[in-house]
Protein backbone atom coordinates (compact mmCIF):
# COMPACT_ATOMS: atom_id res chain seq x y z
CA UNK A 1 0.00 0.00 0.00
CA UNK A 2 2.93 2.62 0.95
CA UNK A 3 4.78 1.69 -2.62
CA UNK A 4 1.06 2.00 -4.29
CA UNK A 5 1.08 5.67 -2.77
CA UNK A 6 4.42 6.31 -3.20
CA UNK A 7 4.30 5.70 -7.22
CA UNK A 8 0.87 7.57 -7.43
CA UNK A 9 2.74 10.66 -5.47
CA UNK A 10 6.12 10.49 -8.33
CA UNK A 11 3.08 10.04 -11.16
CA UNK A 12 2.08 13.02 -10.02
CA UNK A 13 4.93 15.04 -9.23
CA UNK A 14 6.41 13.97 -12.91
CA UNK A 15 3.30 15.55 -14.54
CA UNK A 16 3.88 18.60 -12.13
CA UNK A 17 7.10 19.09 -13.55
CA UNK A 18 6.42 18.10 -16.95
CA UNK A 19 7.09 21.32 -19.78
CA UNK A 20 3.30 20.17 -21.20
CA UNK A 21 1.71 20.91 -17.96
CA UNK A 22 2.99 24.50 -17.71
CA UNK A 23 0.67 27.49 -19.02
CA UNK A 24 2.67 28.75 -22.15
CA UNK A 25 3.92 32.32 -22.25
CA UNK A 26 3.72 34.38 -25.27
CA UNK A 27 6.38 36.51 -26.62
CA UNK A 28 6.11 40.00 -27.87
CA UNK A 29 7.84 42.28 -29.21
CA UNK A 30 7.34 46.36 -27.76
CA UNK A 31 8.51 48.73 -30.70
CA UNK A 32 10.91 51.36 -29.43
CA UNK A 33 10.55 55.02 -30.84
CA UNK A 34 11.75 55.49 -34.15
CA UNK A 35 15.33 56.88 -34.62
CA UNK A 36 15.19 59.06 -38.01
CA UNK A 37 18.45 59.14 -40.14
CA UNK A 38 18.10 61.79 -42.63
CA UNK A 39 18.81 64.99 -44.43
CA UNK A 40 19.23 67.86 -41.63
CA UNK A 41 16.49 69.68 -42.76
CA UNK A 42 14.25 67.16 -41.28
CA UNK A 43 13.77 68.16 -37.68
CA UNK A 44 14.87 65.70 -35.28
CA UNK A 45 17.17 63.49 -37.56
CA UNK A 46 20.39 61.89 -37.20
CA UNK A 47 21.99 63.78 -40.16
CA UNK A 48 22.35 61.89 -43.07
CA UNK A 49 22.85 63.64 -46.47
CA UNK A 50 21.26 61.53 -49.25
CA UNK A 51 19.89 64.05 -51.53
CA UNK A 52 21.49 63.89 -55.03
CA UNK A 53 24.47 61.10 -54.35
CA UNK A 54 25.08 60.75 -57.96
CA UNK A 55 25.42 56.39 -58.98
CA UNK A 56 28.72 54.67 -58.02
CA UNK A 57 28.76 56.80 -54.67
CA UNK A 58 27.94 56.12 -51.02
CA UNK A 59 27.30 58.16 -47.85
CA UNK A 60 27.79 57.18 -44.33
CA UNK A 61 25.46 58.83 -41.44
CA UNK A 62 26.73 60.98 -38.35
CA UNK A 63 26.63 58.18 -35.05
CA UNK A 64 23.57 57.78 -33.24
CA UNK A 65 24.41 56.65 -29.26
CA UNK A 66 22.14 54.56 -27.85
CA UNK A 67 23.19 55.27 -24.26
CA UNK A 68 25.02 54.07 -21.50
CA UNK A 69 23.65 50.82 -19.19
CA UNK A 70 21.51 48.26 -20.84
CA UNK A 71 20.07 48.64 -24.35
CA UNK A 72 17.80 46.61 -27.30
CA UNK A 73 20.21 45.02 -29.56
CA UNK A 74 17.20 43.55 -31.73
CA UNK A 75 16.27 46.34 -34.31
CA UNK A 76 14.18 47.09 -37.69
CA UNK A 77 15.76 49.15 -40.12
CA UNK A 78 12.90 50.72 -42.78
CA UNK A 79 14.46 53.09 -45.62
CA UNK A 80 12.87 55.23 -48.14
CA UNK A 81 14.75 56.66 -51.39
CA UNK A 82 13.71 58.32 -54.53
CA UNK A 83 15.49 58.66 -58.03
CA UNK A 84 16.07 60.87 -60.93
CA UNK A 85 15.71 59.46 -64.16
CA UNK A 86 14.58 56.38 -65.63
CA UNK A 87 14.62 53.75 -63.11
CA UNK A 88 15.40 50.30 -64.59
CA UNK A 89 13.48 47.43 -62.07
CA UNK A 90 16.48 45.19 -60.70
CA UNK A 91 18.98 47.99 -59.89
CA UNK A 92 19.69 48.42 -56.69
CA UNK A 93 20.53 50.81 -52.88
CA UNK A 94 22.84 48.97 -50.84
CA UNK A 95 22.50 49.61 -47.00
CA UNK A 96 25.11 48.79 -44.47
CA UNK A 97 25.46 49.07 -40.94
CA UNK A 98 28.32 50.79 -39.47
CA UNK A 99 28.71 49.17 -35.62
CA UNK A 100 31.25 51.44 -32.91
CA UNK A 101 33.18 51.11 -29.68
CA UNK A 102 33.16 55.16 -29.39
CA UNK A 103 36.55 55.47 -30.68
CA UNK A 104 37.01 52.96 -33.24
CA UNK A 105 34.33 52.33 -35.83
CA UNK A 106 34.10 49.55 -38.45
CA UNK A 107 35.94 50.88 -42.05
CA UNK A 108 37.02 54.02 -40.03
CA UNK A 109 35.28 56.83 -41.73
CA UNK A 110 35.53 60.26 -40.70
CA UNK A 111 33.44 61.57 -38.10
CA UNK A 112 29.87 63.57 -39.15
CA UNK A 113 27.67 62.69 -42.15
CA UNK A 114 30.55 62.08 -44.83
CA UNK A 115 30.94 60.07 -47.95
CA UNK A 116 31.49 56.02 -48.23
CA UNK A 117 34.04 54.95 -50.70
CA UNK A 118 33.69 51.68 -52.67
CA UNK A 119 36.40 49.53 -50.44
CA UNK A 120 35.18 50.24 -47.02
CA UNK A 121 31.90 48.66 -47.94
CA UNK A 122 34.31 45.46 -47.52
CA UNK A 123 34.43 45.64 -43.75
CA UNK A 124 30.93 47.22 -43.25
CA UNK A 125 27.74 44.63 -41.98
CA UNK A 126 25.50 44.88 -45.06
CA UNK A 127 22.05 45.33 -43.97
CA UNK A 128 20.54 44.63 -47.38
CA UNK A 129 18.96 45.82 -50.72
CA UNK A 130 16.48 47.97 -52.11
CA UNK A 131 15.81 46.47 -55.51
CA UNK A 132 14.25 49.11 -57.88
CA UNK A 133 10.96 48.36 -58.37
CA UNK A 134 8.93 51.55 -60.26
CA UNK A 135 9.77 52.92 -63.33
CA UNK A 136 8.86 56.22 -63.05
CA UNK A 137 11.38 58.88 -61.86
CA UNK A 138 10.99 60.75 -58.66
CA UNK A 139 8.83 57.88 -56.98
CA UNK A 140 9.52 56.89 -53.53
CA UNK A 141 10.55 53.24 -52.53
CA UNK A 142 10.50 51.85 -49.47
CA UNK A 143 12.39 48.89 -47.98
CA UNK A 144 13.03 47.43 -44.64
CA UNK A 145 15.13 44.85 -42.87
CA UNK A 146 13.85 43.11 -39.61
CA UNK A 147 15.89 41.29 -36.93
CA UNK A 148 19.24 43.04 -37.42
CA UNK A 149 21.24 42.81 -34.51
CA UNK A 150 23.33 45.97 -32.99
CA UNK A 151 24.79 45.11 -29.65
CA UNK A 152 27.24 48.34 -29.84
CA UNK A 153 26.72 51.24 -27.89
CA UNK A 154 27.28 53.01 -31.12
CA UNK A 155 25.95 53.03 -34.88
CA UNK A 156 25.64 54.58 -38.27
CA UNK A 157 23.84 53.76 -40.96
CA UNK A 158 25.46 53.81 -44.90
CA UNK A 159 24.11 53.36 -48.07
CA UNK A 160 25.48 52.61 -51.77
CA UNK A 161 23.81 53.95 -54.87
CA UNK A 162 24.57 51.30 -57.54
CA UNK A 163 21.45 51.95 -59.85
CA UNK A 164 23.13 54.15 -62.47
CA UNK A 165 21.28 57.26 -61.27
CA UNK A 166 21.44 59.85 -58.80
CA UNK A 167 18.91 60.59 -55.44
CA UNK A 168 16.59 62.96 -56.22
CA UNK A 169 17.77 66.42 -55.52
CA UNK A 170 15.47 66.51 -52.25
CA UNK A 171 15.63 66.77 -48.70
CA UNK A 172 12.55 65.32 -47.83
CA UNK A 173 12.14 62.16 -50.00
CA UNK A 174 15.21 59.98 -48.60
CA UNK A 175 15.95 58.47 -45.39
CA UNK A 176 15.74 55.74 -43.01
CA UNK A 177 14.19 55.45 -39.55
CA UNK A 178 15.77 52.22 -37.06
CA UNK A 179 13.32 51.28 -34.33
CA UNK A 180 14.11 49.22 -31.28
CA UNK A 181 12.34 45.95 -30.97
CA UNK A 182 12.27 44.87 -27.56
CA UNK A 183 11.57 41.43 -26.35
CA UNK A 184 8.59 40.94 -24.04
CA UNK A 185 7.66 38.09 -22.34
CA UNK A 186 4.07 37.68 -20.68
Amino acid sequence: MLRRKLLILLLIGGLCWAPAAWSASAQYTLPGTPILFADAAQAGSIPWTLSNRTSGVGRVSTVYDKGVGAQPSLWEIRCWISLSGTNVVGQTIEYYLVTSDGTHADSEPAAGDVALNSDQRRVLTMLGVLVVYQTATNTTMTTSFRNVSIPSRYFRLAMWNATGLPTETSTSKHGCTATAMTPQMQ
